[in-house]
């Protein structure tokens, strides 16, 4: 599995760069696929743009997107993770509905997918713990695509671990990632 971020990319940089990647389907996990600052990654205007371009789009922002809700007790669940958003994140990676999501982008796509987050830096954007979720759950390699067109291999977060099936951000941490405020 892939991950990108259209970042501030132009249309034409951006689909040079996933062609270039060996990008065959681009999954949106973006919780509300537009910018106003780059029109062209709104939902539709993407979605049209990835087929010219022989690139098959699948939207999972409903059940794959960030910008959770934090609930009460998040913090306790997963100390590891800097920031409410990310931990809200993490609590909602426990629910079915998640783990239904990666079924059916797992079973739906093939080696050349890559997840779309509008973030260029995987390490600062809620598709770092889809990867960790991949990598330690579900024993998926994960790659991040970077601007320059080369590739990263996803490292665990070190507070990470799987439990029953689920991951787990409760291992101590000597200090604190980046993460989402």
């Amino acid at each position: 599995m892939l991950t990108v971020g259209h970042s501030n990319h132009c249309q034409e940089d951006f689909l040079e760069l996933l062609r270039a990647s060996g990008v065959e389907c681009v999954v949106d996990i973006r919780s509300h696929p537009g910018s106003r600052r780059h029109p062209w990654c709104n939902r539709e205007s993407l979605a049209r743009a990835l087929a010219e371009a022989g690139i098959g789009y699948l939207w999972e922002g409903r059940d794959l997107g960030g910008k959770r809700t934090q609930r009460t007790g998040d913090s306790d669940r997963h100390p590891a993770l800097s920031g409410a958003g990310l931990q809200a994140f993490a609590r909602y990676m426990e629910e079915d509905r998640f783990r239904a999501a990666i079924d059916r982008v797992l079973t739906r796509t093939t080696g050349g997918a890559a997840l779309l987050c509008a973030e260029a830096d995987p390490d600062r954007c809620h598709r770092s713990l889809v990867a960790d979720y991949l990598e330690a759950v579900r024993d998926c390699p994960v790659f991040h695509i970077m601007g320059s067109g080369g590739r990263r291999r996803h490292t665990l977060h070190p507070g990470a671990h799987s439990l029953d099936g689920r991951l787990r951000y409760d291992r101590h941490c000597p200090q604190p990632l980046p993460g989402l405020e």
